[in-house]
């Protein structure tokens, strides 16, 4: 790589280990998924979606 694209390179790598808190991106490590996809995923594995049989008040009703 040229100097330049090195240096980016090692700026953009040292800003996502702080984003995620971590003190670097070459490890492994896992991020929780968001409420959002948590909800999303519930609706999708539910037997009433995959059915086409979702309705709104029976949705709505399951997080009350």
């Amino acid at each position: 790589m040229k100097l330049k694209t090195t240096q980016v390179f090692a700026a953009v790598v040292s800003a996502l280990a702080v984003n995620y808190g971590v003190a670097s991106v070459s490890e492994q490590f896992s991020v929780e998924p968001t409420i959002e996809q948590t909800l999303y995923d519930q609706v999708y594995q539910s037997a009433e979606f995959c059915n086409g049989q979702l309705k709104s008040d029976t949705f709505l009703s399951s997080f009350s």
